[in-house]
């Protein structure tokens, strides 16, 4: 491996921590770097959302792609986690494993975001809420009526943001039949930036918000 350079995030940058077992991913910083070079360096990350880092169980041993952004480049570096530090799995502490390579591949951050939505779909309104939301999709709790939706089927999504109403064409992903109630997750077609923009701007709103609650809690 190289020495550092423009090789791995520094302190303080905002960084997206994707645990390869979830696929998923969350914001974080970086608060601190350890090592001169970047063979066997340490970071230590702050997730923005602990208790989501805490209910994804992360421990010592699991794989973690840590993506940031410099001079407009993506680039992901891949880690370990060394250790959880803290009692509340505030931070982790990961070992880089490998050079960072250039990335194009952003992974939609998702909050749990509950929020009224219409989803349209095979001609038929049907209203429910959100129970979880990412610039990439969301997943609905309706009540159900007739045959579930066939996974694969166009649909149109209708959400009331803060700055409006968001209209935008999705696909049906996979339906989950509770009773007369169906969980519905949904993906995004080719969703513009700005509707991109719009959603993360709101999962980002539900992270801070959720951040300030745990830190009233802990109090």
């Amino acid at each position: 491996m190289s020495d550092v350079g423009g090789d791995r995030p520094t302190t303080g940058t905002e960084v997206q921590l994707t645990p390869i077992r979830k696929g998923i991913s969350l914001t974080g910083s970086v608060e601190t770097v350890v090592g001169a070079a970047l063979a066997d360096s340490r970071l230590v990350v702050r997730p923005d959302a602990p208790q989501l880092a805490k209910a994804w169980a992360i421990k010592a041993g699991d794989r973690v792609e840590v993506f940031w952004r410099e001079l407009g480049v993506g680039l992901a570096l891949p880690t370990t986690v060394e250790a959880v530090l803290s009692e509340d799995d505030a931070c982790w502490e990961l070992r880089v494993t490998g050079p960072a390579e250039p990335s194009q591949r952003r992974q939609a951050v998702r909050a749990g975001v509950q929020l009224p939505i219409r989803v349209h779909v095979a001609g038929t309104d049907t209203v429910g809420e959100t129970a979880d939301l990412s610039e990439a999709g969301c997943r609905v709790l309706v009540d159900g009526w007739g045959l579930p939706p066939e996974p694969g089927l166009p649909a149109e999504i209708a959400l009331d943001l803060e700055d409006g109403e968001l209209i935008a064409p999705a696909r049906i992903v996979r339906v989950l039949v509770r009773g007369a109630r169906w969980w519905i997750s949904l993906e995004l077609r080719n969703p513009s930036e700005q509707t991109r923009d719009r959603l993360r701007r709101r999962v980002f709103a539900e992270l801070r918000a959720e951040r300030a609650r745990q830190a009233d809690a802990d109090e």
